[in-house]
């Protein structure tokens, strides 16, 4: 339990918390937890929240690593990016019924058709509510417990590091209608070993699936705007024979051409042509590149 000489509130704003942790109750009077208030509380376990509180700001239970459970109030109407980020035994959260802006479904922590926060102690396989259009920036970040991740066909948007350190992810579906990956989406997903990204697909930022255990990468569309260290600098099998070789970025012309020494059939007649008169042209590079004695060599 805490007191009230725990903390420091000025003008309803939780300046300070000076409590020894365990189940942690904020007093009545607190509308806004600020930007990283709580990170690194360590001892924290519990927290529940008043009903005066209205906003939890940017990663202001960042990292707080022995948070088992949160009582969100009837009132919070604003929780911001990583509120909640690498919070790894944090399995619950209880949303107070007359909450007219958030709601818990399948374990996660909804905002309408928006996933907000996965607990970061939830183990196995997640299953994203059908009917979810949009998964936050942060919301898995630092659920090293997951191993799948289920995301429905209605889902068109996911924000920036939203799989970040989910170091034992192994699958991970993307949806139809995709059309961003966003920067540091997976990065440090360790264990993820094979994705495929759909046509619908325009743009892949920088690190999206940097320092991943990526061995194989399939780009179904035909144009794609992506950075070249996107896969991270890994020898990444990238399977994208739709893809023309001419506009990938050195490093993925590389294991581009991987792909198409193993799946040459899956190509086009244009493609296939195209890939050819690459590796004829460019061969010496080719053998001097390949530190794997592909066939190539």
């Amino acid at each position: 339990m805490s007191a009230n000489s725990d903390y420091v509130i000025e003008n309803g704003v939780l300046l300070e918390y000076k409590g020894p942790g365990g189940e942690v109750i904020i007093p009545e009077g607190v509308t806004e937890i600020p930007i990283l208030r709580f990170e690194h509380c360590n001892h924290l376990t519990r927290v529940v929240l008043p009903e005066s509180l209205q906003s939890i700001n940017i990663r202001a239970f960042y990292d707080c690593i022995n948070l088992k459970e949160v009582v969100i109030s009837k009132n919070v109407s604003y929780i911001g990016e990583g509120a909640f980020d690498s919070c790894e035994r944090l399995e619950r959260i209880i949303v107070d019924e007359e909450n007219e802006t958030f709601r818990v479904q399948n374990g996660l922590l909804m905002a309408g058709t928006t996933v907000e926060v996965c607990p970061g102690g939830l183990r196995g396989v997640c299953q994203i509510p059908e009917g979810t259009t949009r998964i936050s920036s942060f919301a898995f970040s630092g659920c090293h417990r997951l191993t799948e991740i289920r995301i429905p066909d209605t889902v068109i948007g996911i924000g920036k590091s939203a799989f970040r350190q989910c170091v034992r992810l192994k699958r991970l579906t993307f949806p139809p209608k995709l059309k961003y990956i966003l920067g540091r989406l997976c990065l440090d997903c360790e264990n993820l070993r094979e994705i495929v990204l759909p046509e619908s697909v325009k743009e892949i930022e920088n690190a999206a699936f940097q320092h991943c255990g990526l061995l194989r990468v399939s780009l179904l569309g035909k144009a794609v705007k992506m950075d070249g260290y996107v896969f991270g600098e890994g020898k990444v099998t990238l399977f994208a024979p739709d893809f023309p070789l001419a506009d990938l970025k050195p490093i993925n012309r590389l294991n581009a051409i991987r792909a198409f020494m193993n799946e040459e059939a899956a190509f086009s007649h244009e493609r296939r042509a195209e890939y050819l008169k690459y590796i004829k042209t460019n061969r010496k590079k080719l053998v001097n590149a390949y530190s794997d004695k592909s066939p190539l060599v």
